[in-house]
């Protein structure tokens, strides 16, 4: 089965009657709800998913999502499930509750979790960007991306600790919804889960 996120409409060019009608122009007949949804976009889509042939299969947390978001943050991340900040951290698992309970009330199965990071610098980007142009032969390259992984590993722990006790506040409720957490891997190397992250 194919699905599409609705975040293909994130630019917001379509109302949800022609997002559907254009989802069903390329053959697709399921939808990921996306974060980026209103609880008043929600109801539309949803209202429109029950009088044609499109069905939701997944919702990507948080969804509806969060009224406010801090400067810098996407609205998948308006809250991290490893917040070193408790009120954050507990932000994000309320906000991950109401998702739980928007998939069950669709009948959905499969929740997609983003969840958070290791706060250390960033610098992905840079490393790409060395490799685009060919330097990943050189000391440069080499320096930069043992840093990368060691900066990340002395700092991991607490942050996947905060994750483990997020998942653990929140598989109760999935579990009751008869809803699967979903963690999904991301792009950048500073993300969790990493790969030594799931090792073992």
């Amino acid at each position: 089965m194919l699905a599409l996120s609705t975040s293909w409409n994130a630019d917001g060019r379509f109302t949800p009657r022609g997002l559907l009608a254009a989802v069903r122009e390329c053959g697709v007949a399921a939808l990921e709800l996306s974060y980026s949804h209103t609880a008043a976009d929600l109801a539309g889509i949803v209202a429109c998913c029950r009088e044609s042939s499109v069905r939701v299969v997944s919702v990507h947390n948080f969804c509806p999502c969060p009224e406010k978001v801090a400067a810098g943050r996407s609205r998948s991340e308006a809250f991290l499930l490893s917040s070193s900040d408790e009120t954050e951290r507990r932000m994000a698992v309320e906000a991950t509750r109401r998702s739980i309970a928007t998939a069950a009330s669709l009948g959905v199965k499969a929740l997609i979790l983003h969840l958070g990071r290791v706060e250390v610098p960033c610098r992905t980007r840079e490393l790409i960007e060395l490799y685009r142009r060919g330097k990943q032969g050189e000391r440069r390259y080499a320096v930069m991306k043992d840093r990368m992984r060691e900066e990340r590993s002395r700092h991991a722990q607490p942050f996947i600790d905060r994750v483990v006790r997020s998942l653990e506040e929140l598989c109760p409720a999935a579990r009751d919804a008869g809803v699967s957490l979903c963690v999904e891997n991301r792009y950048y190397y500073r993300e969790i889960p990493g790969l030594d992250d799931i090792r073992g």
